[in-house]
Parts: structure tokens; C-alpha cells; sequence
């Protein structure tokens, strides 16, 4: 092919405007298909970078007599699971809500994405922090002590020019004291895909922090996003089955759950899949319908292109190029349009 080529780069040089075009048109099209490729690849395909084998992660979702699922649970029920389904080793509970965070008393507070999360969190996700620790099993009750924060490695990049002495630091979230214990990796902004978090606080901190009260207690506030991790030597299915059957028990006993059970489905990014999956189905589906007409408008370039060449291509056909010569010179043509394009 190094004769076509070479033959190929003097024919798009001899037609400046056509081949400016065509790799223009050609560089719409294929970065449309490469953005939209990258955030379904980010938000759905791996929701949750650095997560330790997430095929062996379960969600836990209340499961509707109706059909399908809101995604998430209440506190009571994420206890019930993490005490009775012996097939998932570790069962992790979070949720995100909006914090205000301050770095002293009398500074005004900026809004951050802020998750309370249980203490095995990051242990069950098998997440190791860049800095410090994350939770311990300590955190899980409200000793009256200040609560421990992990926060993202972007805010702390950001607010705090990655100086290793934030750890032990006393920052204020939503007005109340919190010490800075850990941050969290690069590239790792929670497990709800899409929405990215900056601070962690335990769940037992939740009401302390200005939630509304009586939440850990209520059996009917489904507020909570869960998961598990499949123990070893058990399977998906075992800790499906297993939270059926305790979903059946608990509906049996608690008026709340009369038209609800519970479920495990396969860890796909938190309930905000929900929304984002339509959404990247109908941006997939137009940078695709983008594609095939740039492909559309450049193949119509290169019929006018090469009925104008027909000249040319007979005086080669009749100095004895075959046909097969012929083709393959107007590949190259498209193969270099196509790379540069590509580059571009």
C-alpha cells in the first residue's frame, strides 16, 4: 500500500478545500461518538473506578409488588440485611445529600456534595485512602465526640493545594465541628454514578449534622442506598435468595412493607442510573445519528470529487491500472481523510 499512499497524499494535497472539509466533517462526527462512548463508559459501564472486583457487589433495592424498584432502603431494613444474609460478607449503607462546609466558625459556608456513609463503607468497596484512613468500626455510634470526615482528593487539592498536614484538621460541616481523618483516592467520587462526592461523614453523625430527625429509626422512610459484597464460596444468586426471603419476613411483620419487599440486584451505580441510563441512551443514539450523516455528507464529497476525476482514472485504467489499483489508492485516500480526522 505504499505506492497508494504515497499517491494519495499528492492527490488531497492537489485539493486543499475538499480535504480540509472532509476532516473537519469526519472530526465532528467521530468526537460526538467519542464523547458520548466515554461518558457511557464513566457512568455506566464503570460507575465506580478503583472498586475492588464490583461484580461481586450486590445493590439493595426495595422491590415493589408492581414490579421494578426505587433503588433504595430504610435504615432498619440495611440492619436487618447486614445482621441476617450470611452470603454477603460486609453490607455498606450511604446517602448522599448536600453539606455546607466551613473552615472556621464565622466563614461562610461553601455548598459541597457530601455523603454520610456507614463505617465499612470503603472497606466493602475494598477502596484504600491516598491519605490517612477512612472509618473505623468506632464510628458507627455517636460517641459525643466530634465526628471523623474523609474528603475527596479533587477538594482537597483544591481548597487545601494537596498539603498532607489537612489530616487532623477542624473544619466545620453544616456549622458543627468534624475532624479531617482521610482522603479519599484520585479518580474516586462515590459510588453514585454521575454525581460526584467531595465529603464523607458517618451515618451515625446524621441527625448532628442537621438531617431531619428519627430517620435511622424509621422503617418507611426508604432513604438509604445499600450493598454487599458476595462472601467467598458463595454466590450471586445464594445472597439474592437470601434477601428475598428476609424481605418476606419483613413484610409479613411490619405494616410499612405491605406492599413492598426487598431485592438484590447487580451493582450498577447507585439509584441515579435511573435517570442517567435514558440519558445516555438518547446522547449514544444522537452522536450515532451525527455519524452516519457526516459519513453520509463525506461519502456525497467524494462522488462529485471523483466524477470530476473520471478523466484521470480512465488515462490510469488505460495505462493499465486494475481495478483493484484503483480501489486501493481511493482507500488510502480515505484511510488518511479518516486518520486525520481521528487525530483531529
Amino acid at each position: 500500500m505504499l505506492p497508494e499512499i504515497r499517491q494519495a497524499l499528492r492527490s488531497l494535497a492537489r485539493a486543499p478545500n475538499f480535504t480540509a472539509v472532509a476532516i473537519l466533517t469526519l472530526a465532528l462526527g467521530i468526537g460526538a461518538v467519542t464523547t458520548a462512548l466515554s461518558w457511557v463508559q464513566g457512568l455506566v459501564l464503570n460507575p465506580a473506578p478503583l472498586v475492588r472486583e464490583p461484580e461481586r457487589l450486590l445493590e439493595l433495592s426495595l422491590r415493589p409488588k408492581w414490579g421494578g424498584g426505587n433503588g433504595r432502603t430504610s435504615y432498619p431494613d440495611y440492619l436487618d440485611v447486614r445482621a441476617r444474609v450470611r452470603a454477603l460478607d460486609g453490607v455498606a449503607a450511604f446517602s448522599m445529600q448536600p453539606l455546607g462546609l466551613a473552615e472556621r466558625a464565622g466563614a461562610a459556608a461553601d455548598p459541597v456534595s457530601g455523603v454520610y456513609a456507614s463505617e465499612n463503607y470503603f472497606r466493602v468497596l475494598g477502596i484504600r485512602p491516598a491519605l490517612g484512613r477512612f472509618f473505623v468500626p468506632a464510628d458507627s455510634a455517636d460517641s459525643g465526640a466530634e465526628p471523623p470526615a474523609v474528603i475527596g482528593h479533587a477538594l482537597w487539592r483544591r481548597r487545601w493545594g494537596s498539603d498532607p498536614s489537612v489530616l487532623g484538621r477542624r473544619v466545620l460541616v453544616n456549622g458543627e465541628p468534624v475532624t479531617v481523618v482521610g482522603v479519599a483516592p484520585e479518580r474516586f467520587g462515590g459510588t453514585s454514578a454521575g454525581l460526584g462526592a467531595e465529603v464523607w461523614v458517618p451515618l451515625a453523625a446524621l441527625e448532628r449534622l442537621g438531617s431531619t430527625p428519627g430517620l435511622l429509626e424509621a422503617r418507611g422512610a426508604w432513604w438509604l442506598e445499600s450493598f454487599g459484597r458476595v462472601r467467598a464460596g458463595s454466590t450471586a444468586g445464594e445472597a439474592q435468595a437470601e434477601v428475598s426471603a428476609l424481605g418476606e419476613r419483613v413484610t409479613a411483620r411490619y405494616p410499612e412493607h405491605r406492599e413492598v419487599g426487598l431485592q438484590a440486584i447487580p451493582f450498577r451505580g447507585g439509584a441515579s442510573q435511573d435517570v442517567i441510563r435514558p440519558m445516555m441512551a438518547v446522547l449514544l443514539a444522537g452522536a450515532v445519528v451525527v455519524m452516519l450523516l457526516v459519513c453520509a455528507n463525506v461519502a456525497n464529497l467524494f462522488l462529485v470529487r471523483n466524477a470530476a476525476r473520471e478523466r484521470e482514472l480512465g488515462v490510469r485504467a488505460a495505462l493499465g491500472a486494475r481495478r483493484g489499483r484503483l480501489a486501493g489508492q481511493l482507500l488510502a485516500e480515505c484511510a488518511l481523510l479518516a486518520a486525520a480526522a481521528a487525530a483531529l
